[in-house]
């Protein structure tokens, strides 16, 4: 140790490793807590690397099968059953609006039908066809359903149909 001393005081002290500086005036004080604390400590970890890949033949390989870790903490539980409960809600709630979503847009698309069937439109299967584009997109369903009367509607409702081929 006392060689490494003088090499690092020699050299100008230790190239990038700054914590290293301590020992240029002297090995530590502790150096004999140090050496019993490190005395077990393997010096090759070739053997470690060896038996790290070895596993019991009761351990587990995947982490599916392996039992759950009980929570040490109720603090923990509790929060875990806190954000169960919040994603349970979370689903509940788009599965209500996605649904109350396409009510209202059936209901859109039948109001539109009657509409279109009230101020003249022909009750055929190409009509009934080119209302089902038509009214495919909520634009179309709200200006339609908008402050038109019977007779501009039918003559926008044909003029729709002829520009696009209906």
């Amino acid at each position: 140790m006392e060689d490494d001393v003088e090499e690092l005081a020699s050299s100008g002290g230790p190239p990038k490793k700054p914590y290293l500086k301590r020992l240029l005036s002297g090995p530590p004080g502790n150096e004999d807590l140090l050496d019993e604390l490190f005395r077990a400590t393997p010096t090759s970890t070739s053997n470690q690397r060896s038996q790290k890949g070895k596993r019991a033949l009761s351990s587990t390989t995947s982490t599916l099968t392996s039992p759950v870790k009980k929570s040490k903490s109720p603090m923990v539980r509790i929060v875990k059953d806190i954000a169960t409960t919040f994603k349970e809600s979370v689903a509940a709630n788009t599965k209500q609006i996605q649904q109350r979503a396409d009510e209202k847009a059936a209901f859109s698309v039948q109001r539109c039908q009657q509409l279109a069937f009230e101020c003249g439109v022909e009750k055929t299967v190409d009509s009934v066809y080119a209302m089902s584009k038509m009214f495919a997109t909520q634009y179309q369903r709200e200006f339609f359903c908008g402050q038109l009367t019977p007779e501009l509607r039918l003559g926008y409702f044909k003029k729709w149909c002829m520009d696009n081929n209906l």
